[in-house]
């Protein structure tokens, strides 16, 4: 851990959201807090208030690197200088490359303007995020082949869903259990343990302020559910597990614009991890769709 760090917890969050208040733009998946707190196993993260900004530090046990998420604040050229300068001494006193993660590409300007520095910069389209337009995201639901799917799923299991209380939380662990631990190998979870992951986030779903649904079949077992999240005028889709039926992708998506959708301008799809599985549905839940890139940068002071 860097000198003066926290390690993040739930109450992390009031903080968190403080400093969220002040970006200027959006950010990549990953650094949402319900997200980045659910994946805590895999992506171990810390935090420092510096220089005005809030500094995520991450142990990356996936890619096996230490760095920052993109810092949190009001960005101001002066300011940003001098939190990169007091990093720098942190990462050189650990030994580490100074590498920081899940920069979004409004936010590059920011690090091009560190002359003193040259910069490595990369992305990988696996790591970044699918955004869909409310209205394309809206016309693919509502288009015929879609509403199709809809209505043969609502025919062939008559469901019905609930949105996702104390009460009921804890069958979205049965759900995932059946539909995804049952099915798949623990090697599958390129993220590390999905079941960890949605445990430690419905252990705190409430503090987290998510919301979701629960769907059952007509004989009242749960089948599936969807947990999201909000960031401004923007629905993220942090975990969904579902049994694999005819349209239930789509029943699903219909009711959550009908619970959800209003106020919403993107949606937020997550990565697909490079899985074709996951490329082929997120690249078809709209005509349209844009990759939020998740920039990696290293910085090495200039000789």
């Amino acid at each position: 851990m860097l000198r003066g760090f926290k390690k993040v917890t739930a109450e992390t969050r009031i903080i968190y959201d403080r400093y969220m208040e002040k970006m200027p733009g959006t950010l990549h998946s990953d650094m949402y807090f319900p997200e980045m707190y659910a994946y805590d196993e895999m992506f171990t993260t810390y935090y420092c208030e510096m220089c005005g900004y809030l500094v995520i530090y991450v142990h990356d046990e996936v890619f096996k690197e230490k760095y920052c998420f993109m810092p949190l604040g009001q960005y101001e050229e002066q300011s940003f200088k001098e939190l990169i300068t007091e990093l720098e001494v942190l990462f050189k006193e650990r030994g580490l490359r100074f590498m920081f993660s899940d920069i979004p590409e409004w936010a590059l300007v920011y690090f091009d303007r560190l002359k003193e520095y040259n910069l490595n910069i990369w992305y990988q389209n696996a790591r970044s995020d699918y955004i869909y337009k409310m209205e394309d995201f809206r016309n693919k639901v509502e288009s015929s082949p879609n509403r199709y799917k809809y209505r043969r799923f609502i025919r062939n299991n008559q469901p019905r869903y609930e949105i996702i209380q104390t009460e009921n939380k804890q069958q979205c662990v049965e759900v995932n259990q059946n539909y995804w631990c049952g099915l798949h190998d623990c090697s599958y979870c390129a993220d590390g343990c999905e079941k960890a992951a949605l445990e430690r986030l419905i252990d705190m779903y409430e503090d987290m302020q998510t919301e979701g649904i629960l769907v059952y079949d007509g004989t009242g077992k749960a089948i599936a559910f969807s947990i999201i999240g909000r960031i401004n005028h923007q629905l993220l889709m942090i975990i969904s597990k579902k049994k694999k039926l005819f349209g239930i992708a789509e029943y699903i998506h219909h009711v959550l614009l009908e619970l959800y959708g209003e106020g919403v301008e993107t949606v937020n799809n997550g990565i697909d991890l490079g899985l074709e599985g996951q490329r082929t549905f997120k690249s078809r839940c709209a005509d349209r769709y844009s990759l939020f890139h998740n920039y990696n940068i290293i910085l090495e002071k200039r000789r």
